[in-house]
């Protein structure tokens, strides 16, 4: 995932806060590749109506099935291609956090034995 943030504002103290890692040039703040994108979307909603703020982010469904992968290996030793197809495009497409797709996912699977 690359996200840039483009602020005339100091937003250091913010993005600490928020636990968002990052490094700054500048006025340009780019951000770590393992910010979870909901954080992103707070920090958007923050900063709305601000003067001087952009941001511009781009998460793919490969930046998200690498975070699915992740956290299942940690919770499981598996990736999600170990286990029986699930719909993981309809979780990336309603903006779900893969934290809480797999979750759903483990619970599905649980239930259904």
């Amino acid at each position: 995932m690359e996200c840039i943030i483009t602020s005339e504002k100091e937003i250091s103290s913010v993005l600490h806060k928020m636990r968002i890692g990052f490094e700054k040039s500048g006025n340009k703040y780019t951000i770590d590749d393992c910010v979870e994108i909901y954080k992103l979307k707070l920090l958007a909603a923050k900063m709305l109506g601000k003067k001087n703020f952009s941001i511009d982010f781009e998460y793919s469904f490969d930046d998200f099935m690498k975070r699915v992968d992740r956290i299942l290996i940690m919770k499981t030793g598996l990736t999600h291609s170990d286990f029986e197809d699930y719909d993981w495009m309809a979780e990336y497409e309603s903006d779900c956090n893969p934290r809480d797709s797999v979750s759903e996912f483990l619970l599905q699977l649980e239930e259904s034995f």
